[in-house]
């Protein structure tokens, strides 16, 4: 599914950008420019191409995509969750515009999600093209049912609470002095 206006506009200027492919064996494998491809195809034309060496073009594919703004919500996750596997964190952050400690809750999101989302759940957020924003201020609930209803909008928005701050917590509630204290309060 490529853009029209992509087209459009290399038939007009005749200018196609420079597609990005890796070889591989007798082949080569495309790595950036899908729509530029699909467009020089259909009019017939060549495209220039830059070959890259690198084995990291799973990282260049996904920083130039998100920053064309061609990630949805899912996908961000799921590409820092693989790709946090392979490389630093901090890479991911820099190439996100993200701090570390962001890129690290969205790896605890990813891995959160794939625990308790079916394929069909991912499928649908695909579908939806459900904001990273979204996905964060929801995908911290407990279950399938929350996580869904507060993405489509009929729960209240799920805060992340870190899992520090839970133990905390628990703590106060044994103490017999902060019970005191929020008896005090009630009454």
């Amino acid at each position: 599914r490529h853009r029209p206006q992509t087209c459009e506009t290399i038939r007009i200027t005749r200018f196609i950008a420079p597609i990005v492919v890796k070889k591989d064996g007798d082949r080569y494998v495309l790595v950036d420019g899908y729509e530029r491809l699909i467009c020089a195809k259909e009019l017939k034309t060549q495209v220039p191409a830059i070959v890259v060496e690198s084995d990291n073009v799973n990282i260049l594919s996904f920083a130039l995509n998100y920053v064309r703004g061609k990630y949805c919500g899912i996908d961000v996750l799921e590409a820092v969750r693989q790709l946090t596997a392979q490389y630093d964190v901090s890479m991911l952050a820099k190439i996100l515009g993200r701090s570390y400690d962001t890129v690290r809750k969205y790896r605890t999101l990813a891995e959160h999600l794939v625990n308790v989302l079916s394929a069909d759940d991912y499928k649908e957020l695909r579908e939806q093209c459900v904001s990273l924003k979204k996905l964060v201020q929801c995908g911290f609930a407990q279950t399938r049912e929350e996580i869904m209803e507060c993405i489509a909008g009929r729960a209240k928005k799920v805060k992340y609470v870190p899992p520090e701050v839970i133990k905390k917590a628990q703590e106060l509630e044994k103490d017999v002095d902060t019970q005191v204290a929020v008896d005090l309060v009630k009454t």
